[in-house]
């Protein structure tokens, strides 16, 4: 499986979450160039950062292992047809109805520390992602556009009209240019609303380097440069055409839609990515079952078949204690119960449980003299009798 089949946002995360340990063993198992194939040159630590706080180094080896197995399964952890869309275009337009269009959270919320929320959202740009936003001003002596992003295309899901962010577009960025009602070139103007790609993040500084020229292929099917306000997400039209008096709340607007009274949860599935009557694992025995011998009833039965043969000599050996013990009891008691024998078949009763209570192996090997004898005395006094 070639490298552009793997999903670069998982691997990302994963490399988050992991750290420099397990870029090295991926440089040593992949190759140096694998991660800058699929642009991730500058992975994102803070996760790993936080964690190594609590490393002990007896699971240093478990690590190693597990970084291990990630690098080498990589195409078969990390393939986008695990997670690709598995929905008809016909089906996605039949059901588009079917969901409630919402704003991000974040547009309802009202935080104190803005710059740590705008520091999340900018950090979870990448390159290749795919941007909608206006021209704010053109700078034709330094060939640049400056443009106000507006937020994310689909798949993200982000609102950054209320960052400020500096987003340039250099003019070697810009791709051919846009075409007036009469079909001639135009050059951009002020207010135009256009689609590009992120270039470069700089998250720190809240700084964008964005282009139209389609380099990442990360959407390809999305057309870069000039369009229209109905090409952006639906959400984003509806608060663009709708003049707000007061703070929306998130919950009124959801109860308003109508979408929103017959949900489906099918379509939710399959939005996802998800299909809803099919288990999405890595694990084979639970895609298409467990074999037959692994089953409850055949397993007890196989265990009980081994400890049968594995403790049928100490059984033959108990059996063959408590039978001759049942049969000295059983004798005692009906001379005792027949005839005036006193103390002499009390003594013999009492001896066989005695013997009866402590019958393990171990006893009867070391007083199966005693047994002996009493199990005799007692034939004996009964035939006397």
């Amino acid at each position: 499986m070639s490298d552009h089949k793997m999903n670069a946002n998982y691997i990302a995360r994963a490399l988050c979450y992991h750290g420099q340990p397990l870029q090295k063993i991926w440089d040593d198992e992949r190759g140096v160039e694998d991660l800058r194939r699929l642009n991730l040159t500058q992975p994102n630590y803070s996760v790993y950062q936080e964690r190594q706080k609590y490393f002990t180094f007896q699971e240093r080896a478990k690590r190693l292992k597990i970084h291990q197995f990630l690098a080498r399964k990589a195409p078969d952890l990390y393939d986008k047809q695990l997670v690709g869309n598995v929905m008809e275009e016909s089906w996605l337009a039949q059901m588009s109805n079917c969901f409630v269009p919402q704003p991000p959270i974040e547009y309802f919320m009202n935080v104190k520390d803005k710059r740590k929320a705008w520091a999340h959202r900018m950090g979870a740009l990448k390159q290749g992602d795919i941007i909608c936003a206006t021209v704010q001003k053109i700078m034709s002596n330094a060939n640049r556009i400056v443009v106000k992003p507006l937020c994310t295309a689909e798949p993200l899901h982000f609102y950054l009209a209320d960052i400020p962010i500096k987003a340039i577009i250099f003019q070697d960025q810009w791709g051919p240019l846009p075409l007036d009602k009469q079909g001639n070139p135009r050059p951009f103007a002020v207010n135009d609303f256009i689609r590009c790609e992120v270039c470069n993040v700089s998250a720190d500084v809240e700084r964008l380097t964005l282009g139209m020229l389609g380099l990442y292929q990360k959407s390809p099917d999305v057309k870069l440069g000039l369009c229209d306000l109905n090409d952006f997400p639906k959400y984003y039209v509806q608060l663009h055409n709708v003049e707000q008096s007061s703070a929306l709340h998130y919950e009124d607007q959801l109860n308003a839609a109508l979408e929103f009274e017959n949900p489906n949860y099918d379509v939710l599935f399959q939005l996802n990515g998800l299909q809803p009557q099919e288990n999405l694992t890595l694990m084979q025995n639970i895609k298409v079952g467990f074999p037959e011998s692994d089953y409850a009833p055949e397993l007890r039965q196989k265990q009980a078949s081994q400890w049968a043969f594995r403790t049928n000599p100490t059984t033959l050996l108990y059996k063959n204690v408590y039978k001759n013990l049942s049969c000295c009891d059983n004798r005692c008691t009906w001379v005792r119960q027949r005839h005036n024998l006193g103390t002499h078949c009390e003594n013999i009763w009492f001896s066989a449980h005695f013997i009866r209570r402590h019958s393990a192996p171990e006893y009867y090997q070391k007083h199966g003299s005693r047994q002996k004898s009493t199990k005799l005395h007692c034939r004996r006094t009964i035939g006397t009798r």
